[in-house]
C-alpha cells in the first residue's frame, strides 16, 4: 500500500484514489503484522468505514438525508472538477458573507489513480498524481468537503465552501443555478468536442464477400 510522507505535518496516508487515510491508531505494530495480507486489509478497510461514521455522527450541523447523497455527489464530482473562476466569482458575488473557517488546513498529497485495460479488465495502477483536499464550516454547522486533482489550494477551499453552502436548503437551488449548471455544460461541450474528434479518426472495416461465397 502506498504511503508518503507530507511537508506539511509529517503524517503518513495510505492513498488511494478516493480518499487520504491517517495510518495512525489504527492497530499496534504487532498486531498489523499478525494474519494474513487480506485480514490485515479488511481490517484496516473496516476502521476506516468505522471512523467515517463516527465522525459523520458526531458533526454539529444539519443531516443530509439519504435521497439528497446521489444529488451532493453530483454536486461534488462537478466542484472537483471546476475553474477557479467558476467557483470564485459566484461565491464573492452572492455569498460574501459565508463566514467560513477552515476546519483544518489545507492539505496536499498524492493518491493513486488506477485504471483498466478495455474499460472493464482488472483493475492495476496506472501512476500517481497530486490531490488537494480542504474541510470547511459555515456559521451554520453546515461541512463543506473537496478534494481536487493539483496543487490548487484556494480552489479546493472555494469548492468546499460550495459543498457548504449547497447543503443550506434554501439557497440550494441557487447554488445548482448559479454555481453548478455553468460547469456542468462546459463539462458537456468539453466532452462533445472529444467524442467529435474521436469519431473524425475512427475507420469502420467492412467484410467483402466474393460472388463464389455467396450463392
Amino acid at each position: 500500500m502506498l504511503a508518503r510522507s507530507f511537508p506539511s505535518d509529517g503524517r503518513r496516508y495510505r492513498l488511494d484514489v478516493r480518499r487520504f487515510v491517517n495510518l495512525r491508531g489504527f492497530a499496534p505494530r504487532d498486531e498489523r503484522r499478525a494474519g494474513s495480507a487480506d485480514d490485515r486489509r479488511k481490517t484496516v478497510i473496516e476502521q476506516v468505514e468505522k471512523d467515517g461514521m463516527a465522525a459523520r455522527d458526531s458533526q454539529p450541523g444539519p443531516r443530509i438525508d439519504r435521497p439528497d447523497v446521489a444529488a451532493r455527489r453530483r454536486a461534488m464530482a462537478l466542484l472537483a472538477r471546476a475553474r477557479r473562476d467558476e467557483l470564485g466569482d459566484p461565491v464573492a458575488a452572492r455569498w460574501p458573507d459565508h463566514g467560513a473557517r477552515d476546519l483544518k488546513p489545507v492539505e496536499i498529497g498524492l493518491v493513486m489513480l488506477r485504471g483498466r485495460i478495455g474499460g472493464d479488465g482488472a483493475p492495476f495502477n496506472l501512476g500517481e498524481a497530486t490531490a488537494t483536499r480542504a474541510v470547511v464550516e459555515l456559521s451554520g454547522g453546515e461541512r463543506g468537503f473537496a478534494q481536487i486533482l493539483g496543487r490548487d489550494e484556494e480552489a479546493a477551499r472555494l469548492a468546499a465552501i460550495v459543498d457548504a453552502l449547497w447543503q443550506r436548503v434554501a439557497i440550494r437551488g441557487d447554488v445548482e443555478t448559479i454555481v453548478l449548471a455553468p460547469i456542468a455544460e462546459r463539462l458537456a461541450a468539453e466532452a462533445a468536442k472529444a467524442r467529435a474528434e474521436t469519431a473524425a479518426t475512427r475507420v469502420d472495416f467492412f467484410t467483402l464477400v466474393r460472388g463464389e461465397d455467396a450463392a
